[in-house]
């Protein structure tokens, strides 16, 4: 009797654990999320920050130095070219070059003193360099070189003035600036690991805080041959100067703006592209997928190429109608059953 009790104990068991077996081995399966190649396009660029200035700008000199009789703008005002700028008092700068005789006298005595007890140097040499500079301003006078009126030599935008009133401005230097506002550009440096892949005539896309939320198309119209050291970063490393002309710039651009350049490199169209949570990585660095088919995931590896904002290029190794597990890094099984969510 006790031997039919326990067959029957047994049976029972057996029974129970049959029906629990496939909820358990359910239960074991991994829950997976799918997703799918697409095709797509990837932008590759390179992003620099640089300085907005002028590309075509004229700086008026003088050969002469001139007394200001009237000046006839303000910074910033626009002028055509040939336009009147300012006009020269003619009798203040000859009295005031005049004056320099005097002084002219003074130096040649104190320059032949120190040529006479043999000294020279820097003095010495800082002496003859003011003698020469008025010998120079009294015969560009006695040629009859001094203008009435100063034209503007094209026309633009006046960015900058240092004229003075009631004193003499000297020659040779810069008294007026004059900006074409219609062609302006960005000087940016880029550093040496990425330079090679900049390349002249490649787009750009310029923005700044200062644009008022607008982006310029651009180009890139000079690359420096020498690279320098990148100053103010507080990092070491060294950078190359390159220029990006700015299309169609507005009012909105001004001399001194800072800028992002992002120079786009290259472009791949109608490509292969998975999503980054799709892709793993093994300890050879080896990039890998699993393809998900008929409850099994099976391990795929791939070669893959630019990487985007909305995944990874595929060069080979998969097809569109494959399947993909998400999040793949926790598994490293050549293949597993798995249970597709939803599915």
């Amino acid at each position: 009797m006790k031997k039919y009790i326990t067959l029957l104990i047994v049976t029972v068991a057996l029974i129970t654990c049959s029906a629990l077996a496939p909820g358990i081995y359910e239960q074991g399966i991994p829950k997976v999320d799918k997703t799918a190649p697409f095709a797509g396009s990837i932008v590759t660029t390179v992003t620099s920050n640089g300085i907005v200035e002028g590309s075509k700008m004229s700086v008026i000199m003088l050969n002469v130095p001139v007394m200001i009789d009237e000046i006839l703008f303000e910074v910033g005002d626009k002028v055509e070219k040939g336009d009147p700028l300012f006009t020269v008092d003619r009798d203040a700068t000859v009295e005031s070059i005049a004056r320099g005789a005097g002084e002219l006298e003074m130096l040649s005595e104190y320059r032949d003193i120190l040529s006479d007890r043999g000294l020279s140097g820097s003095t010495y040499e800082e002496i003859q360099s003011q003698i020469d500079e008025i010998i120079k301003q009294q015969k560009a006078v006695q040629m009859n070189l001094l203008p009435k009126t100063i034209t503007a030599p094209m026309s633009g935008k006046i960015i900058e003035s240092k004229i003075t009133d009631y004193t003499l401005n000297s020659a040779n230097q810069s008294l007026i600036t004059i900006m074409d506002g219609s062609q302006m550009r960005v000087r940016t440096e880029i550093g040496e690991d990425i330079i090679s892949q900049v390349e002249m005539d490649m787009p750009a896309v310029i923005s700044g805080t200062g644009f008022k939320g607008k982006e310029f198309s651009g180009t890139v119209t000079k690359i420096y041959p020498t690279a320098s050291e990148v100053m103010g970063t507080g990092m070491p490393g060294k950078a190359v100067e390159t220029l990006v002309d700015i299309n169609n710039p507005d009012e909105s651009i001004k001399p001194g703006y800072s800028a992002k350049v992002e120079i786009v490199t290259d472009i791949g169209e109608d490509i292969m592209i998975v999503p980054y949570e799709a892709v793993a990585q093994d300890e050879e660095n080896r990039q890998y997928v699993y393809i998900l088919k008929n409850g099994f995931a099976f391990k795929q590896y791939i070669i893959t190429g630019r990487e985007g904002d909305d995944g990874i290029e595929v060069l080979s190794g998969l097809q569109y109608s494959d399947f993909l597990m998400l999040n793949p890094g926790a598994y490293t099984a050549d293949y597993l059953r798995i249970k597709v969510r939803g599915e």
